[in-house]
This record gives C-alpha cells, structure tokens and sequence, in this order.
C-alpha cells in the first residue's frame, strides 16, 4: 500500500464536496454547523479535537479524513511528536489496520508541515537599535516577565518583542495578513498589555 499525495488527494475530494454542496445543500450546511460547533474550543482547543479527529480517521482507515485533518494540525501548529502520541492510540484500539494508516497520517502531515510557510516574522526588523531598546531591560526582569508571559501561553522573542501575531504569510484574502488573531489583556506590574494572540 503506498501512501497517496495528500494535497492532490484533497483538491479531488474538495471539488467533489463542492458538487455536493450544489445538489444537496441542507445536507452540506447542516454537516458543517456541525463540524464548526465541535471544532470550536471549548474544554478541549482546537488542535485537541483535531489530534482525536486524525486518531478517528486513522480508525476508520479514511484517507480523505487523514489528509483533512493534517493538513489542519499542521495549520495549528502541531508537533510531529503530538502526531505520533494521537497515532499511538488509534494503533493502540485499531491494531494492525490503524499501524497502516498511520503510517500514511505521519506521510500526510510531513506533507503538509514541509509546504507550510514559518507562522510568525518578527515584529520589527533586527537592527542594532532595536537590540539596544531592549538591553535596558536587568536579566532577573526580563526574565520574570518573559515567565509571566510563558505561564499564558505567549512568548518574547530574543529581542524583548512580541512576535508579530498581525501577518502570516499566504493567508486571507491579501497574502501576509491573518483573518484569526485573538485580542488579550494582561496585567503585568500593574501595567496593562493589550495585543494580539493568534
């Protein structure tokens, strides 16, 4: 059994879907309220229900279902090795037929995560001055704050900025901006941080 290409696998499916979507649409709308309320987050984020959705697809020896949902986890950022654990269960309940599968769901997201672009640029260009505008910062701060920020699920970058959150490259109806951010405040040193979280 060889593995088939994923992407060409999906533009088939997509096209397909979409003469669907014509001829039955109560039916296509209704399967994609439902996929958008159990996708959502909630107890559970988004790539957590994809990680089950993968194992499920796997378990269903769906390839269609593989190539959808890695292609999803590489768009969220998923791991190879968050891959490899979701895979490890569907192999676990579905025996040799899931090892198969899974062997082409770890093909699928390779796939996927070598022709996706970097998520992140930098938020300003690295120059000497703006290494210099964060070297005031004492090492003890810098790293207490850069905890606080951790502890919250964002990060600085080496130069004391947030990564920049407003531009993925090859997203949303002008390629480099992203249609997905989530505005946070947080209350650091009894100051407030407004920005954005993708």
């Amino acid at each position: 059994m060889s593995s088939p290409n994923y992407q060409n696998l999906l533009q088939s499916v997509s096209r397909n879907l979409a003469t669907l979507r014509a001829d039955i649409p109560d039916v296509m709308k209704g399967f994609g309220e439902m996929a958008r309320a159990a996708t959502q987050d909630g107890a559970l984020d988004k790539k957590t229900k994809e990680l089950i959705a993968l194992a499920l697809g796997v378990a269903a020896h769906c390839d269609a279902c593989i190539g959808f949902h890695t292609q999803a986890l590489a768009k969220l950022g998923a791991t190879k090795s968050e891959v490899e654990e979701a895979l490890g269960m569907a192999v676990y309940m579905g025996g040799g037929p899931s090892l198969m599968y899974s062997a082409n769901a770890i093909a699928a997201f390779t796939e996927f995560t070598e022709a996706a672009p970097p998520r992140f640029e930098s938020r300003r260009p690295v120059t000497p001055r703006v290494a210099a505008a964060a070297a005031p910062r004492s090492a003890a701060r810098t790293s207490s704050w850069a905890r606080s920020l951790a502890s919250r699920g964002l990060r600085l970058d080496q130069f004391g900025c947030f990564p920049r959150a407003d531009r993925f490259p090859g997203q949303g109806k002008q390629a480099g901006y992203a249609l997905h951010v989530t505005p946070i405040a947080i209350p650091i040193n009894g100051h407030q941080l407004s920005f954005f979280k993708p």
